[in-house]
């Protein structure tokens, strides 16, 4: 059995030789590695920005808790946020009660974002903070 470049169109990029196949491929390397590197950092921050939107319910918690004691709830208080937020963003989830804090870190991230409540005059608020890449943390962290 014989088979010609009409029965197999792929011989016609292989039958001027193997650069013209090394330079196509280089080209579609040099377009999809880039373009896929830009979906894996928008996909890690719509992560870490819906990691922050999910925390709502466990700041909330803190909040409460602090307006209506003065103090700042235990860990085994917050345990059954904590462990739903981790599960949910499949992710770790540490509530610090010595300070307040929420620490969250991100699979396929590198570093930690941490939630920090603030207090002013009227009202407590959260920063962000840690050694997760800027690129990662959204604009409005925190509020």
């Amino acid at each position: 059995v014989e088979m010609y470049c009409g029965h197999n169109p792929l011989e016609l990029l292989g039958s001027t030789g193997g650069m013209t196949t090394a330079a196509v491929a280089g080209i579609l390397a040099a377009i999809a590695i880039p373009a896929y590197n830009d979906y894996l950092a928008a996909a890690r921050t719509a992560n870490v920005d819906l990691s922050v939107t999910a925390s709502g319910p466990l700041r909330d918690a803190i909040i409460e808790s602090y307006q209506s004691s003065g103090t700042l709830p235990e860990a085994a208080a917050l345990q059954s946020y904590t462990e739903q937020l981790a599960m949910a963003l499949g992710g770790d989830v540490v509530y610090d009660a010595a300070d307040g804090s929420i620490r969250l870190s991100f699979d396929g991230i590198d570093g930690v974002l941490i939630l920090a409540p603030r207090q002013s005059d009227e009202e407590i608020f959260w920063i962000c903070d840690g050694d997760l890449d800027p690129r990662f943390v959204p604009e409005d962290c925190g509020e």
